[in-house]
């Protein structure tokens, strides 16, 4: 995963890259691995499309990390327990993980 992060996807800013480490590195032995790259690449097309503004590290892991357990239906992910992991209000990984929904209908032509 180090590979993909570090060497073969290109990060706009130093800080998205930043995340896609904090992601793999908060959920490395909790879901498989194809799920985190997977997610990891999503991220990388999310960040390199949309140039999110990040003003706290942990609030775009904590909502990859739900917007996971939401489409995998990992039952023991929720914001609760997410925003005491990443210690963030339930409300904002409420409204960023709408974004990353938003984004991904919109990119597979699922939008509502």
């Amino acid at each position: 995963m180090k590979e993909l992060i570090e060497d073969e996807l290109n990060w706009e800013s130093p800080l998205y890259q930043l995340i896609a480490r904090l992601f793999v590195d908060n959920t490395a032995g909790t879901y498989e691995w194809d799920i985190i790259g997977a997610t990891v690449c999503f991220w990388h097309m999310y960040a390199h499309k949309t140039k999110p503004n990040i003003k706290k590290a942990g609030v775009f892991p904590a909502a990859l990390e739900y917007f996971v357990g939401q489409a995998y239906g990992f039952e023991f992910v929720t914001r609760s327990y997410l925003s005491e992991k990443y210690d963030i209000s339930e409300g904002t990984i409420t409204q960023r993980t709408r974004q990353l929904i938003e984004f991904a209908e919109e990119s597979t032509g699922r939008a509502r």
